[in-house]
């Protein structure tokens, strides 16, 4: 009964978004229609609740001929759902980019800020960008060729890495490794090693490449298993989680995230570096 009463709340409510969709001659009809429908909601009898209070209810007839008003109007102008939806849709987009917002505030110090994630371009750079990305996603390896454009066209920028091993298989090994590389200073050289692999990484391709760059792969193993790698793999899953992010890479532009590698990715986020430069960001 309470989803009834709901419905039939919900029902006049869509009434009344309905009415400024129809004609004067339809909208005096309907609102005639309605008037009668709930006009009795004062009269109807009152249902006393567990804790006392007491709530109002449609009667049944009020309920059917309210429901009968929907109907007819949404049989003879359909095209309002369409605009209802819209605005539903429109709303939970605005609420989603609010909770991102609140989000990126929340954790600013760990996505921009943290001591354990490595970071290449200019460490004293103006405006920062940060990578979730997995070593065996092919879009981060696309991604990487649009981000060295950026780097050497621009000087000023620091960009942070965050090591995100999704993709199962070596992706964990890969990851572990390139923090540890950071212990050596070849992070960087590492990183673009293994991303420009081609195809899936294994342990054994890791370690060759761990080799090429010239990486102590004795001291990279022990390294791998150091209380810093633990804690910035594990932070770098609580982040990604309280922001939002589902897949790699995703990117973060001041307050502004990129998911995915669109081919546009390269203008895209010149603007966003554009916007920090001339408005500010408020959280990097």
């Amino acid at each position: 009964m309470a989803i009834i009463r709901l419905a039939a709340v919900l029902a006049i409510g869509l009434v009344g978004f309905i009415l400024s969709s129809c004609g004067e001659d339809e909208t005096a009809r309907m609102t005639d229609d309605t008037s009668r429908a709930a006009g009795g909601m004062a009269k109807t009898d009152k249902k006393t609740a567990d804790d006392g209070s007491s709530e109002r209810r449609f009667s049944a007839d009020q309920e059917k001929e309210i429901g009968e008003i929907v109907r007819r109007t949404l049989l003879s102008k359909p095209e309002i759902l369409q605009e209802a939806f819209a605005v539903l849709e429109q709303r939970e987009r605005e609420k989603q980019e609010k909770r991102k917002l609140s989000a990126i505030s929340d954790n600013a110090d760990l996505l921009f800020r943290s001591s354990l994630s490595p970071v290449a371009g200019n460490p004293k750079g103006d405006v920062t960008i940060v990578e979730f990305f997995d070593y065996n996603c092919p879009y981060c390896r696309k991604a990487f060729k649009d981000l060295e454009i950026l780097m050497k066209e621009d000087k000023n920028l620091r960009i942070v890495f965050k090591e995100y091993p999704i993709f199962g298989g070596a992706s964990p090994i890969a990851a572990r490794a390139a923090l540890a590389a950071e212990k050596q200073g070849k992070y960087f050289a590492f990183h673009k090693a293994l991303l420009e692999e081609g195809g899936r990484l294994t342990e054994k391709t890791v370690f060759a490449r761990a080799r090429r760059v010239g990486l102590d792969i004795d001291r990279l193993k022990k390294d791998m298993k150091s209380a810093d790698v633990d804690r910035e793999i594990a932070e770098t899953k609580r982040l990604a989680d309280r922001l939002g992010v589902r897949g790699t890479p995703a990117f973060f532009v001041g307050d502004k995230m990129i998911p995915g590698a669109p081919r546009n990715l390269v203008e895209l986020m010149k603007k966003h570096v554009e916007d920090i430069r001339k408005n500010g960001c408020r959280n990097c």
